[in-house]
């Protein structure tokens, strides 16, 4: 290494340095094998059954006759609920529920049967506990398929009776509306729907977390081995960050072996993409995380506060993807949020994969801009900076304008630089 150039030497210095630095941190080492392996195992073991069945009910049948009876064998009949109790008591039935014995109860109105028969809508209320979604789930998609299908035959047998003029009315009329569509999840399980966007979350926050606590930790105790190496020079600084990024790269490509493509085959999760898809995606996606995480890691000059930033975003990533509220419907900022972090894209890219099968080409958009944010992120991390202590001097101005109070900024400026 002595005869190669200055700034292959610096690449290989800052690999040695991150490889040592991380290795001998028991809580980075935490980080980044105890928070892919250990979560990515775990949420799969917690989501494992995936779809419910069988779930226990009481009906209150306050109806009692051949409708209701007819309804309640449909019930008991479907894969997700299990009729446990049939009473016309709803005090007795809510007991049962507080009691832990049901998941949930059914109440069928005594004037169920002559509603339909003057050919009006006929309610029934479903008590249902939210302590486990799950169950929850299965109880309503249950419910709902019963009434569906009493609701089927009830028209076939009363359509003939009507007169030729009132036959298109009854066709398009809506009895009941459904209450929700599972996307492109054919099991409609829970884990099938929501592993594929959290084994990103987990890539991206315990990278982020290692990289900014790592670059908080050196700075905290000033005793970083490349600290006065960090220039004004841009070459160097795109050594340092290179070697770096090689270390990150090599590691999480392994990590991402295992959660990408180890553990949904074992817990037979959504994986019908291609083996060139998900490593399309992957590519650009650590590296641009990485990126991300330098860039984030220079706000720090402690190694506790990055967790706590990371952390508490961890739901936002979820939500910002758009699995769970319409991303064309959340409001500009967001949607903006949504194309300068590289979680939610590679979220959104991976489902497509996973879950339906893309190929690179339809999911070239998210990759192309993955690609960006790794360009994006690369210049922002490894912009020189003539001092550390000054590296968002810019904040520290803005501070002067917000605040007004010019002593304890230059007083903060005294003791950071």
């Amino acid at each position: 290494m002595k005869n190669a150039p200055s700034w292959i030497r610096l690449l290989s210095f800052s690999l040695r340095s991150e490889f040592h630095s991380v290795t001998t941190s028991p809580a980075t080492l935490l980080v980044v094998l105890g928070g892919v392996v250990l979560y990515g195992v775990l949420y799969h073991l917690l989501y494992l059954p995936n779809v419910v069945r069988d779930v226990p009910i009481v009906v209150v049948d306050q109806a009692n006759n051949q409708m209701s009876h007819k309804f309640i064998s449909l019930l008991d009949a479907s894969p997700e609920v299990m009729v446990a109790e049939v009473t016309s008591q709803l005090p007795k039935a809510q007991s049962a529920m507080a009691n832990g014995r049901v998941e949930a109860t059914l109440l069928l109105p005594s004037d169920m049967a002559e509603r339909i028969g003057r050919g009006e809508r006929a309610p029934f209320v479903l008590y249902a506990s939210t302590a486990q979604l799950l169950n929850y789930e299965s109880t309503a998609r249950g419910a709902l398929q019963s009434m569906l299908a009493t609701d089927l035959e009830l028209r076939t047998q009363t359509m003939w009776q009507l007169p030729s003029d009132y036959l298109a009315t009854m066709a398009r009329r809506e009895s009941v509306t459904p209450i929700g569509k599972a996307l492109f999840n054919p099991s409609k399980g829970y884990a099938d729907y929501l592993l594929p966007a959290v084994v990103v979350v987990i890539i991206f926050q315990t990278m982020t977390m290692a990289v900014a606590t790592q670059r908080g930790r050196g700075r905290g105790l000033r005793r970083s081995p490349l600290r006065g190496i960090v220039a004004e020079n841009w070459s160097r600084r795109m050594a340092i960050v290179g070697g770096r990024c090689i270390f990150y790269f090599s590691t999480y490509a392994l990590l991402s072996i295992f959660t990408w493509g180890l553990l949904p085959i074992l817990f037979n999760t959504p994986h019908n993409a291609i083996a060139i898809t998900h490593i399309a995606i992957a590519v650009p996606f650590i590296l641009s995380t990485h990126l991300f995480a330098e860039t984030f890691g220079r706000l720090f000059k402690d190694s506790e506060s990055p967790l706590l930033y990371v952390t508490f975003f961890s739901v936002g990533l979820i939500f910002l993807s758009g699995i769970s509220f319409p991303l064309t419907q959340m409001p500009l900022p967001w949607r903006i949020l949504h194309h300068i972090l590289p979680a939610p894209i590679a979220i959104e890219a991976n489902i497509a994969a996973a879950s339906m099968g893309a190929s690179i080409e339809q999911v070239g958009p998210e990759i192309a801009l993955l690609w960006s944010l790794t360009i994006l992120y690369f210049l922002l991390a490894t912009i020189p900076l003539k001092r550390e202590g000054r590296r968002f001097a810019f904040l520290v101005r803005l501070c002067d304008i917000c605040t007004l109070n010019k002593e304890k900024t230059q007083q903060w400026k005294r003791e950071n630089t």
